[in-house]
C-alpha cells in the first residue's frame, strides 16, 4: 500500500511539474511576444520622432532662409542708401570749416554705418549662408572661420576640397554641426583657437574639432545642454554619431557618406 501511495505521489508531482513547466514556457512565449511587440512599437515611434525632427530642422532652415532674404532685401537696401547719402553729405561738407562739429559728426557716422552694414551681413549669412549653395561646404566653413575671427575667436581650417560637391542637405547639416561644435568648445573650454578638420574617409565624413589652450590647464564651464543635445540630434539626423568624452580633448563627429566615383569622359 505504501508503494502504491509513493507511486501515486510521484505521478502527481510529475504531473504538477509538467503543468508548471508548460505554464512557465507559455508565459515565456507570451512575454517574448510582448517584448518583441514593445520593441517594434519603440522602434516605430523612434522613426516617427526622427522624421518629425527632420521636418522641424528642414522647416527651420527654410524659415532662416526666408528671414535672411527679408533682412537682406529690407535692411540691405536701406543701409546702402544711407551709406550713399552719407558719402554725398561728406563730400558736400568737404570744403566747410574743419572746426564745424557737423563735419566731425559726418566723419564719425560713416564708419559706424559701415560696421552696421557688416554686422547685418554677418547676421544674414549666419541665418542662411548662400555661399554653401553656390560654392559648397568648404567655402561656407571659410566664412565661419572669418566670422569667428571677427569676434576674436580663431578657427584654423583643414577641409578637404572634394567636400564641395556634397548634397545640399548633408552640406547644410555639417555646416550647422561645425557651428555647434565651435560654439560649444569656445564656451566650455575657452581655448585660444580651435582646429577644425573635415575629411572623407572610406564611406564616412569625419569632422574633428580640437581646442588649443596654449599649454594651459583647462578650466571648463558647464556645457550648454541645448547646444550639446542639438549637436547630437543634428548628427543623428544625418545617420552619424558624436564622440565627446572630454571636451578639453575635442569633439569628433562621424557621418556616413559614400563618395560617388567620378565618371571618366572618353
Amino acid at each position: 500500500m505504501l508503494i502504491a501511495f509513493s507511486c501515486g505521489l510521484s505521478v502527481l508531482i510529475g504531473a504538477l511539474l509538467r503543468s508548471l513547466l508548460a505554464r512557465t514556457y507559455s508565459a515565456s512565449v507570451r512575454l517574448a511576444s510582448v517584448r518583441d511587440a514593445s520593441a517594434r512599437r519603440v522602434s516605430q515611434r523612434t522613426r516617427e520622432l526622427q522624421a518629425i525632427y527632420d521636418q522641424i530642422v528642414e522647416r527651420r532652415e527654410e524659415e532662416r532662409a526666408h528671414l535672411g532674404r527679408e533682412l537682406h532685401d529690407a535692411s540691405g537696401q536701406t543701409l546702402t542708401a544711407l551709406r550713399i547719402e552719407l558719402d554725398l553729405m561728406r563730400h558736400a561738407t568737404r570744403d566747410s570749416d574743419a572746426t564745424d562739429p557737423a563735419v566731425d559728426r559726418f566723419s564719425e557716422l560713416n564708419p559706424l554705418v559701415h560696421r552696421l552694414f557688416d554686422a547685418m551681413d554677418g547676421v544674414v549669412t549666419s541665418l542662411r549662408p548662400q555661399v554653401i549653395d553656390h560654392l559648397g561646404l568648404p567655402a561656407a566653413l571659410e566664412w565661419l572661420a572669418r566670422d569667428s575671427l571677427r569676434r576674436g575667436r580663431a578657427v584654423d581650417l583643414d577641409v578637404e576640397e572634394s567636400l564641395s560637391d556634397l548634397p545640399r542637405s548633408t552640406a547644410m547639416g555639417l555646416f550647422r554641426i561645425a557651428q555647434d561644435v565651435t560654439e560649444l568648445l569656445f564656451y566650455t573650454v575657452q581655448p585660444s583657437a580651435i582646429t577644425l578638420s573635415l575629411a572623407h574617409k572610406s564611406n564616412e565624413i569625419v569632422l574633428v574639432a580640437r581646442p588649443d589652450r596654449g599649454g594651459a590647464s583647462p578650466t571648463l564651464r558647464p556645457p550648454d545642454e541645448l547646444v550639446r543635445r542639438g549637436l547630437q540630434e543634428r548628427a543623428r539626423s544625418l545617420g552619424g554619431q558624436v564622440w565627446a568624452k572630454e571636451l578639453a580633448e575635442g569633439i569628433r563627429v562621424v557621418v556616413p557618406h559614400t563618395r560617388v566615383p567620378e565618371v571618366e569622359v572618353s
